[in-house]
């Protein structure tokens, strides 16, 4: 609709494609990443072979198809159990009341009511807009083009998409304290700082998750509301 226009669709096309709204809207629950980052920890897990030194060349590691079945049937899984989830929460507490996030009934209502304004004052073609995409992705082709190139170019091409979100709002200091410290380490101690420094780091990252899963399962134990953990 940015492209050619919603006043140059049928009524029809604009409510089918504000259907997919909810699919294309907020990614960050995307399972893509977990997945592509276990078929790597599954690719990299193989072991010298038998009797070779220190630097024989590695098996093959965990064959893909192996990894493929797993995430199939977690991905079927975790889809049903979603839908339940939610229908279960919202006929138990009322989809529309104080007790259950109204985001949740928001975004449900958010590709009607775009839709209804759509079809009341149709919008011409996104020029302006369709243009500033095409110069953002010269950008970022730029930045990584620069990035391969030389090892110094300060400017990453996913800190720079990133930037543009409204996440990065309320997270710019966590990352700010990420890239200073490693910056820092990196700088006065070497790499072999830096190496001696990653479990730790890796376990900030490791306790960001599991202590508000944790209460998460407490809460749900106990029968007691708990906070939302942030990042959710």
């Amino acid at each position: 609709m940015d492209v050619f226009g919603a006043d140059r669709l049928p009524p029809a096309s604009v409510t089918l494609l504000n259907g997919c709204f909810a699919w294309t809207a907020d990614m960050r629950d995307n399972p893509m990443p977990q997945m592509v980052q276990a078929m790597k920890l599954g690719h990299a897990s193989g072991e010298p072979h038998a009797g070779g030194h220190s630097g024989a060349r590695p098996n093959a590691g965990t064959p893909m198809r192996a990894i493929l079945w797993p995430l199939i049937w977690a991905s079927l899984f975790g889809t049903v159990c979603a839908f339940w989830a939610h229908l279960h929460v919202y006929y138990i507490y009322g989809a529309a009341t104080a007790k259950v996030r109204p985001w949740l009934a928001t975004m449900g209502l958010q590709q009607a009511n775009q839709t209804a304004n759509l079809l009341a004052s149709r919008t011409p073609r996104d020029s302006a807009g369709f243009a500033a995409a095409g110069g953002g992705l010269a950008i970022v082709v730029a930045c990584s083009a620069l990035r391969l190139r030389f090892p110094w170019w300060p400017i990453h091409p996913l800190g720079y998409a990133l930037a543009t979100t409204n996440s990065l709002d309320y997270m710019w200091c966590p990352f700010f304290i990420a890239w200073l410290a490693k910056t820092l380490t990196v700088r006065y101690g070497g790499i072999k700082a830096y190496r001696a420094a990653l479990p730790f780091f890796l376990g900030l990252t490791l306790g960001d998750y599991v202590v508000p899963t944790l209460w998460g399962v407490w809460g749900m134990i106990t029968g007691q509301q708990q906070y939302m953990a942030f990042p959710h």
